[in-house]
């Protein structure tokens, strides 16, 4: 799974990819704290997000599966001012 800093800019929709390995090579479900859910086949999952407000934001995604399994990850997102790219 990665737990790099993500950089966006206010304003601006920004794309942020995870992978998480199912050892029973299921689909992984995913949801996150700041309300975007995801599907992936076997492991990468993505959302999408969005703000007016420059700040640093830590989401957290949970994966699962259907049978029960859950790994969760927590990444900031740092939000620069839309003027500063």
């Amino acid at each position: 799974m990665s737990e790099l800093p993500i950089v966006a800019k206010a304003g601006q929709s920004t794309l942020a990819g995870f992978w998480a390995v199912d050892p029973d090579a299921g689909i992984v479900y995913s949801s996150s704290s700041i309300g975007a859910t995801g599907t992936g086949t076997g492991r990468v999952a993505t959302w999408s997000f969005t703000t007016n407000f420059p700040g640093v934001y830590n989401v957290e995604t949970i994966f699962y599966d259907d049978r029960g399994g859950f790994a969760v990850v927590n990444s900031p997102v740092i939000v620069k001012p839309w003027w500063s790219f």
